[in-house]
């Protein structure tokens, strides 16, 4: 059955009458046809049924439905492509080409994305020249990392790909042929989409155009080339909540061991999209948002950036702020976010009453990348950081003019909790955090607390209290910055979910944050959220 009305007993004259004038108030779909068919008729509050199967067309939301997956229900717009691949030694010993009339917007192999250069980007002779790159791979880890990449010849109408040398004739190739949106919540109000996968999309799925209320929930993305979830375009007030994400790339996933000379190999991987392709690979993004998003409990993992709140284009302060109620009473809390190539979360923009917590980063190139919030406050505690494969609290920036309060969160890893950075040459008075706290934080790592990694150029000027350090000293010289009751200990032994041992330095050891505000509690610290005559350092009590 491709359509079906669902019409409850007794009520069939009137309800077929409302169907007549205003259209489907519930529907039962198996097919695009009938799909896009339900979404024209439906009224607002319509609740359209998909069964099982796949569903290749994109999905507009322009008023209020309600998707609901029955069953196992893809959403993949991607296509077979038309390819035949012979050999191009004139490139190199195992690239191969093929011609095509439309350039793709992404290639992917058994249904995993192949990493693309662009062409404009790698026309410089040497090791990232691409020519050098199909042939060779990445000059530290050749093709033990990305695996495979591609390339689009605009003038020649050809396609050139690298398996790492093996023959791409015997598996299964797919495109994209647009870089539309699998799912486009596109100006709708309390639209809601539950229960499918999406795949095989440019961006899996997007908000904009004001799109106010609307939810996305207990949804997989299997599979995507940008941005797993974006919200742009004022897009406001929006739920996105248990969601599991995934970019679905052909690359090597397996973390790498944590020494230097590894690390730097895996790096290759965002190396390969931030210098020669089409730049960062986003799971959520944040841009030009609008006000009372919440990003709740959803898992996200093997993208670059895990969530991403901030827009490039202002990211220095010669650079005004887009609109400063962008992005206002965002809420990022009880994620899972783990092996990324990049930040497991970017910080920038307005960040206006910005609340950042409970959350756990696990494996990440850098925990928290902090790119000139502006505006602030912003309430970033009881994260849980764990074994770290670059940073954890990154600061690289002008001096950042927000006030931020980062308290009662766990690092437990290799580098440093908090690296201050500034590109600028020699420093400037004006670079650092002067208007941050670093508060009862718990920091179990093999190089401790604090480094201004431009070497003295950065004035320690944040405010840091109750903080229990283990190894080491203050990172400080004395009468340098504005420390207070810190304890730098030989140890602390956690437990489960890396609570501090009862017996440990940790508890107890904080400032009571319920009045920290001029009296009011910072979130989350308010009276009665510990026990004792203070709360212990760190996210778990």
């Amino acid at each position: 059955m491709a359509y079906a009305v669902k019409v409850p007993m007794g009520r069939c004259l009137i309800f077929c009458v409302v169907v007549a004038l205003w259209g489907s108030a519930e529907a039962l779909v198996d097919s695009d046809a009938s799909l896009s068919s339900a979404i024209t008729g439906a009224v607002d509050g319509a609740v359209i049924h998909l069964r099982a199967g796949r569903y290749r067309a994109p999905i507009v939301l322009e008023k209020e439905i309600h998707l609901v997956g029955d069953g196992e229900v893809r959403i993949d717009p991607s296509e077979p492509l038309p390819a035949k691949w012979g050999p191009a030694p004139e490139i190199g010993a195992g690239v191969w080409k093929s011609s095509l009339e439309q350039k793709p917007y992404e290639l992917m192999v058994d249904g995993k994305i192949v990493a693309a250069l662009r062409e404009d980007r790698v026309q410089t002779e040497g090791d990232w020249h691409w020519k050098t790159l199909l042939a060779k791979g990445p000059p530290r880890s050749g093709f033990t990392q990305i695996r495979a990449l591609w390339l689009w010849r605009e003038a020649e109408k050809t396609a050139y790909v690298t398996l790492g040398g093996a023959d791409p004739s015997g598996r299964t190739w797919s495109w994209m042929p647009t870089g539309a949106p699998a799912l486009h919540f596109k100006g709708a109000r309390g639209a809601t989409v539950r229960g499918l996968a999406f795949a095989g999309a440019f961006e899996a799925v997007r908000f904009d155009s004001g799109a106010r209320g609307c939810v996305l929930r207990d949804c997989t993305l299997a599979s995507f080339s940008h941005h797993g979830i974006i919200l742009d375009g004022g897009a406001h007030s929006n739920l996105i909540v248990s969601n599991a994400i995934q970019r679905g790339s052909y690359e090597s996933w397996v973390p790498a061991a944590t020494n230097k000379e590894e690390i730097k190999r895996e790096y290759e991987v965002w190396q390969i999209h931030k210098l020669c392709g089409y730049f960062d690979r986003m799971g959520i993004t944040l841009q030009a948002a609008g006000a009372g998003n919440r990003i709740l409990s959803n898992f996200i993992r093997e993208t670059f950036d895990g969530i991403n709140v901030t827009v490039h284009v202002v990211e220095t302060l010669a650079k005004p702020l887009i609109g400063d109620g962008e992005g206002r009473d965002t809420e990022i809390a009880w994620n899972t976010v783990e092996d990324v190539r990049d930040s497991g979360i970017e910080i920038g923009g307005g960040a206006i009453n910005l609340h950042v917590h409970d959350n756990v980063f696990r494996r990440t190139h850098g925990g928290f990348r902090f790119k000139l919030p502006r505006i602030g406050p912003v309430y970033i505690h009881h994260n849980l950081l764990e074994d770290d494969r670059g940073f954890n609290f990154w600061f690289s920036m002008d001096a950042s003019t927000a006030s931020g309060y980062i308290y009662q969160n766990t690092i437990v890893g290799h580098r440093e909790a908090l690296v201050l950075h500034t590109l600028a040459p020699g420093g400037s008075p004006g670079i650092g955090i002067p208007r941050w706290h670093f508060l009862n934080n718990l920091i179990v790592t093999d190089r401790g607390y604090f480094t201004d990694q431009s070497k003295g150029a950065i004035p320690v000027n944040f405010t840091s209290r109750n903080n229990v350090v283990v190894g080491g000293r203050p990172p400080w010289k004395e009468g340098e910055g504005n420390e207070r009751d810190c304890r730098y200990v030989d140890g602390v032994k956690l437990g489960p979910y890396f609570a501090p041992d009862p017996a440990s330095a940790a508890i107890g050891a904080g400032l009571v944050l319920s009045r920290y505000l001029d009296g009011k509690p910072l979130p989350g610290c308010e009276m009665g959220t510990f026990t004792g005559a203070a709360p212990s350092a760190g996210a778990r009590p």
